[in-house]
């Protein structure tokens, strides 16, 4: 699959913004949050700060806020992009809260 060349930076020398602590994996489920909550599976392409590019398995709605569950911990994000390439939709979710457990 390729990506546009002018959406992607290079993450060489960036920090992770905390979201490397919480283990997300390359292939997960998100929820899109709202009435008709929905569940999908989806591919992590990039990481740039707090935002995930991601390959989602639908078209999203401009609005969509989402909720990706990653072992204990809890990323809550809006959506800022989505294209198609080919047959693939290409999605960027800014990450603005990441949930931890309280561990004593």
């Amino acid at each position: 699959m390729s990506m546009p060349r002018d959406s992607v930076l290079r993450t060489a020398g960036l920090p992770k913004f905390g979201l490397a602590s919480v283990g997300l994996n390359d292939n997960f489920k998100m929820s899109v949050l709202g009435a008709d909550e929905v569940t999908m599976s989806c591919s992590l392409l990039e990481q740039i700060g707090r935002r995930l590019i991601i390959q989602v398995s639908v078209p999203l709605a401009a609005d969509a806020c989402f909720r990706i569950e990653c072992g204990d911990a809890v990323l809550l994000g809006e959506l800022r992009a989505l294209w198609r390439d080919g047959s693939s939709m290409i999605a960027v979710i800014e990450v603005q809260q990441t949930l931890l457990p309280r561990h004593n």
